[in-house]
Order: structure tokens, then C-alpha cells, then sequence
């Protein structure tokens, strides 16, 4: 599927896989573990202690009210009974949002040491990003809701410049296109993250819509504040959710394709 000068196009049929989901143990072994506060666990200690201050002086007040109450004329004692079970009612709000936390917790590390199983396997994530690595070309698979006439692929590096732009035909479905690494002008690349950006018209000049994901194998898995448990693919960093497939051995079609002359600059 590999080529030296020019990409090469597989389509591939889509295997369902179970995704795997927390907290981390092992870090030589690719696991990473989040020891920041939780936050919420911050504001329900906080809560508490605010809770238990104000009930405090509450009983302050009402033995203070109750020493010196006239025995003619006793203070209902309603009032303060209704008060005393408002507080009972919030002491246990509190307790449940602490039992929520924990269960939260239990389930992002039960999360975090299933997605472990994905370490050293590659798979195939939505991704704009491609890994190059200096044994492997890049790979990615490249998705068409409909037959394209044009498919222009340019291939970035971190700073934002076109080092190849590949050119191709191709029906709608899923290919998987490999980048051997080289420029515009024949160069070998240096090994890293790069970005993919891809425009794809129909015979018509009308846009199809055209979605990638990153082949690449998983070297260590971690949870992030925003994405939840996150897979990093020899650097690419993608939410497990993302992962459409574990690649494996399943039969391809090849289709040969050719880079778009010129292409872009480096």
C-alpha cells in the first residue's frame, strides 16, 4: 500500500470495535495518571464547611433565644424546628454530591485502564493530523459522501506551510491514502505531526464533503480536562470517541494516484 513518490489510495470497510475506556498507574507502560484537584470534590468540601459554620451559629442564636425567652410567653417552637430540618435536608444534598463524585471518579479510572488495551496497537481515529515516523510513511484514510473529480490534499507542517499536495480521483467512500514522507520538491520530511487540509469538488465543481482520520499506533493513553480519556498516537493526541477502528489485516483494494504537479511549497 506504501509508495515512494506517489500516495497510494485503499478503501477499506469500516470494522465496528468496542471502544474501551481512567486515572493512570504505570507510566512506562504508557498509562498516565491526572493528580490535579478535583473540583467538584473542592466545592463539596467547601459546602460542607460552609454548611457547617452557619449551623453553628444557628444554635448559638437559638440557645441564646432560649435562655432568654419569657416563661410567661415561651417562642414557638416551629419556627425553629422547620429550620433545623433545612438544614438536615442540605447536609444530605451534600452527602449524595459527594457519593455522585466518587462514583464519577471510579468510572474515569475504570475509563482510563480500558482504553489501556489500546497501547501498542494502531488504530484509526478522526483526525486532522498525520504521524510520520522514520520507518513508517504517513497514513491516513480520507472519507467522501460523494465521487469526486478532485481531491486536493495539502500536507502542512507545524507552521502552517504546504510541504506535498497530492491530487486525486476518487468514488465516495473511505480510502486509505499513504504520504511517503517527502516534499514538493523530493525531499524526506523530518518526522512529527502534520496537518492535513482537504477540498474536493464533483464533476460539476460542486464541494463533497470529505472527513479524515489519522492510522497510527497508540503509545500511551492519559485523560485530559476538556476530552475526557485520550489516546496520544505516536503524538497525535485524539478523545477515545474519536476511534473508528482497530486496523487490522482485513482484504483492500489499491488504486494508484498521482501528486498534484507543482503541489504546494515548502
Amino acid at each position: 500500500m506504501t509508495t515512494v513518490n506517489n500516495p497510494t489510495t485503499t478503501s477499506s470497510v469500516t470494522q465496528g470495535s468496542t471502544t474501551k475506556p481512567p486515572g493512570t498507574v504505570n507510566t512506562t507502560q504508557g498509562l498516565q495518571t491526572n493528580t490535579s484537584t478535583d473540583p467538584n470534590a473542592a466545592k463539596t468540601d467547601k459546602d460542607r464547611a460552609s454548611l457547617g459554620e452557619t449551623f453553628d451559629n444557628f444554635l448559638i442564636l437559638l440557645t441564646t433565644q432560649l435562655k432568654n425567652q419569657d416563661p410567661l410567653s415561651p417562642m414557638d417552637s416551629s419556627e425553629f424546628t422547620s429550620q433545623l430540618v433545612g438544614f438536615a435536608g442540605v447536609e444530605q444534598a451534600i452527602n449524595s454530591n459527594t457519593k455522585l463524585d466518587k462514583m464519577l471518579e471510579y468510572q474515569k479510572s475504570q475509563e482510563l485502564l480500558n482504553a489501556s488495551g489500546y497501547i501498542g496497537k494502531t488504530v484509526e481515529a478522526e483526525s486532522d493530523k498525520i504521524v510520520l515516523s522514520d520507518d513508517q510513511p504517513g497514513k491516513f484514510s480520507l472519507t467522501l459522501d460523494g465521487k469526486a473529480q478532485q481531491v486536493l490534499v495539502a500536507i502542512r507542517n507545524s507552521s502552517g506551510q504546504t510541504v506535498r499536495s497530492l491530487q486525486m480521483t476518487l468514488d465516495a467512500g473511505t480510502h486509505q491514502v499513504s504520504w511517503d514522507g517527502k516534499s514538493t520538491e523530493g525531499k524526506d520530511m523530518p518526522s512529527g505531526i502534520y496537518t492535513l487540509a482537504v477540498t474536493a469538488t464533483d464533476e460539476r465543481g460542486n464541494p463533497v464533503n470529505a472527513t479524515t482520520a489519522t492510522i497510527a499506533q497508540v503509545t500511551d493513553v492519559k485523560m485530559d480536562e476538556t476530552d475526557g480519556t485520550v489516546l496520544s498516537m505516536s503524538g497525535a493526541v485524539v478523545p477515545l470517541a474519536k476511534v473508528i477502528r482497530i486496523v487490522g489485516n482485513a482484504p483492500t483494494t489499491t488504486t494508484s494516484t498521482t501528486p498534484s504537479s507543482g503541489g504546494g511549497t515548502g
